[in-house]
């Protein structure tokens, strides 16, 4: 289950659950938050500091061995620990007092804080902490871990490094990892160039993969693979689970699965005349393992629980002393900082083959192609940098050329680049810990001249005067308004259906997945970075971020909004657009001139021209949806709530002589969101959950105000009066003093 799910569950569990996010940039989780704060790069060491001594005092009472070791780390004053952390000494107190009244608390350590110089420290000492506070064996559970057995790391590749530097490799195999990518791991501690000078020294380098990249283009020999869902396979990925991978295709192309190439090499190396399939091969190996009637399951039903051996969870007193010991406790690195995040679309640019990955916009800023560095409004303003200002960043002898974004919710002194495709910032690994390190220091920004276009496909990210996300105290200004406004638009009967969606705006987290699965969904096309810039993309759903005055963001998913009294449909000429007995503003395609009068008159802008015929790429035609129409250029295109899925279960009802049940129909948008905020159903169904949730105290319509009367209603964020600190105004910097 993703995290996502999880803290959707959470917050709709119905118990206390409060989250506080620390962290040194601005994230798309760390947005999500109840409450968030900025801490200087560097100061989460301090941090937990200040957390383990506040709790050793109750929890580490009958553990002298650890309270001592905790008491002889540095002792600052509150006002010490607030000026290295860069968090205001309420703040801090607030942390400790909630961590020592939770009934399950939870602290959790990742992402840039752990991927820094002082990374490794700030994990153990959080584990410390995870034990002090008894969250180890409750919260933080070991009796189900991954299996690492075959999982590598960095270190692994210093004697490969070796080996082909000194000319001892000779057929030199690499699966699916990119080591010549552009700024990609493992950038140091050897060189692209050495990496590729050793892979050079090899007698032949073969290379398998399934998307070709800069390591497969330098290889003596490719060997593409199958996609998961052409080839067997098996993987562990906990140590009490087992599961068996099946086909549920035959290969596309003439490719082949690792498994099945390495099983015949190894009959032409040994001189074997069987002719075993890898199937046949797989399955016999999990009989000998695992027996026969485990192995039939485990085919039937895909996976199969192993029993384990309960792992008993111990501090290991003798190792942790000294290496808490040798804990340097530095002062933070001089600003200007550099943060390197991963990013939500490509993680490290392991992605950046899918074209589908480029199109959906960044959420936090909706740019969509190309990279970036997030700049703080006020660090921008010093020094005169505008949107897509190309400017040069330049520490430890590594510099590099990107556009600027001004980035609400970044502190000052702080700035923010992507791993993305081509244009990958470099990653450095840690001497010491061998680890990698995503932050910067005493980083300097010069100006080149230039300017590049960004595809940034928000108007604006403030509402400019335009009440779209209630927040409290106006609750009653522009909530729900069916049918309050006069109107010339004549009613609409609906016999048995009014289909309509409700999305949670506490529950959407801005992870653009609902985007994606509509554009797989509608076979939306990849128009590219020129016609973004030029605001002709196409994509069905958008992710409207709103930065509000007090520092918070909500995610408003903005799709058509099947309005009652649609604006769209009094305008168009040839009846193309129409509304539809169940309620849906449905489009005629073949009926449709490209007048544009529909999109000129909606004030959601939700409607999208085609001004080219979209040409895919050969090797995507099987992934279209034969259920939906590929629409030509010179017509008006837009969400139909999955009208396609709406035909199946009404087909299917009349068959059974019965009405569409509830939860019957499942947009895509709906089906792929992680933390189920997307609920979609029957108006007319007042047992409906869509219904039930149409009518919450929470429920708005977006621009309710105007008499449109949308079909989508909005659930307010819970979050309400929680603010953003330290440097998250909406002008970033550091509004408060320490003190």
């Amino acid at each position: 289950v993703s995290l996502a799910a999880q803290v959707g569950r959470a917050k709709t569990s119905g118990d206390s659950f409060e989250w506080i996010h620390v962290e040194p940039h601005v994230s798309l989780t760390g947005v999500q938050a109840g409450e968030r704060h900025a801490i200087s790069p560097g100061g989460e060491i301090y941090l937990l500091l200040y957390l383990l001594r506040k709790v050793s005092r109750e929890n580490l009472a009958g553990d002298r061995h650890i309270a001592g070791m905790v008491a002889s780390f540095p002792d600052l004053t509150p006002r010490g620990y607030a000026e290295k952390t860069g968090l205001d000494v309420h703040v801090l107190e607030t942390i400790a007092k909630k961590i020592l009244a939770a009934r399950r608390p939870l602290a959790i350590a990742g992402g840039v804080s752990t991927m820094q110089r002082s990374g490794l420290d700030v994990a153990v000492l959080t584990g410390l902490l995870q034990w002090a506070t008894e969250m180890t064996g409750t919260r933080v559970v070991f009796d189900k871990p991954g299996d690492y057995a075959y999982v590598g790391s960095l270190r692994d590749l210093e004697p490969l490094a070796d080996r082909l530097e000194n000319k001892k490799i000779g057929v030199f195999f690499l699966c699916e990892v990119n080591l010549l990518a552009v700024g990609g791991v493992p950038l140091e501690p050897r060189a692209r160039e050495k990496w590729a000078s050793g892979m050079s020294n090899a007698e032949l380098t073969v290379g398998f993969g399934d998307f070709m990249n800069d390591t497969l283009d330098a290889c003596d020999l490719v060997l593409p693979l199958s996609h998961a869902l052409e080839s067997w396979g098996d993987s562990a990925p906990r140590e009490d689970v087992l599961s068996v991978i099946q086909p549920a295709v035959e290969p596309v192309h003439d490719t082949r699965a690792v498994g099945e190439i390495l099983l015949r090499l190894a009959r032409e190396y040994q001189g074997a005349a069987t002719s075993l399939t890898y199937q046949a091969y797989l399955v016999g190996r999990l009989r000998s393992r695992h027996g026969a009637v485990a192995v039939e399951r485990l085919l039937e039903q895909g996976f199969v629980i192993r029993p384990t051996v309960d792992h008993a969870v111990m501090l290991n007193r003798e190792e942790l002393g000294p290496y808490l010991r040798g804990i340097k406790f530095t002062d933070s690195g001089v600003k200007p900082v550099l943060v390197i995040a991963p990013s939500l679309r490509g993680f490290d640019g392991r992605g950046g083959a899918i074209r589908l990955l480029d199109e959906i916009p960044d959420p936090l800023t909706t740019i969509s192609y190309g990279g970036w560095v997030s700049v703080a409004k006020a660090d921008a303003d010093g020094k005169g940098l505008k949107n897509g200002d190309e400017v040069v960043l330049t520490a430890d002898n590594v510099s590099m050329t990107l556009p600027v974004m001004i980035q609400t919710g970044l502190p000052r002194g702080v700035m923010m680049a992507q791993w993305a495709r081509n244009n990958m910032p470099p990653l450095r690994v840690d001497p010491s810990s061998r680890e990698l390190n995503t932050v910067y220091y005493a980083v300097s920004i010069e100006k080149t001249g230039n300017t590049v276009a960004l595809p940034i496909l928000a108007g604006s990210t403030v509402t400019e005067g335009r009440v779209m996300v209630p927040q409290p105290g106006h609750e009653d200004e522009h909530g729900r308004h069916e049918g309050g406004h006069p109107t010339f638009y004549p009613a609409h009967e609906h016999k048995d259906y009014r289909w309509g969606m409700v999305v949670d705006l506490d529950l959407c987290i801005g992870c653009s997945a609902c985007t994606a699965a509509c554009y797989v969904e509608n076979n939306i096309p990849v128009v590219g970075p020129d016609r973004h810039r030029e605001g002709r993309e196409m994509s069905w759903i958008r992710i409207e971020p709103f930065y509000n005055d007090d520092g918070t963001v909500d995610f408003l998913p903005m799709m058509c909004q099947h309005c009652e009294n649609a604006p769209c449909e009094a305008v168009c000429p040839v009846y193309a657009t129409y509304h539809n007995p169940e309620g849906l503003n449905a489009q005629v395609y073949n009926r449709c001139v490209g007048t544009r009068y529909c999109s000129n008159n909606c004030p959601y802008k939700v409607r999208r021209f085609n001004w080219f015929d979209h040409e895919r790429p050969s090797d995507a035609n099987a992934t279209r949806n034969p259920e939906v129409s590929v629409r030509s250029r010179g017509v008006m295109e837009k969400c139909t709530f999955c009208g396609q899925r709406i035909r199946s279960a009404r087909d299917a009802a009349k068959d059974e002589k019965r009405m569409i049940k509830d939860g019957e129909v499942v947009p895509a948008c709906a089906q792929t969101c992680p933390t189920r905020a997307i609920t979609f159903g029957n108006l007319m169904d007042e047992n409906s959950v869509v219904s039930k949730l149409a009518h919450s105290d929470r429920a708005f319509q977006a621009l309710g105000h105007v008499g449109t009367d949308p079909g989508v209603f909005y659930l307010k964020n819970r979050r309400g009066g929680h603010h953003m600190r330290n440097g998250h105004g909406p002008n970033g910097g550091h509004e408060k003093d320490n003190g």
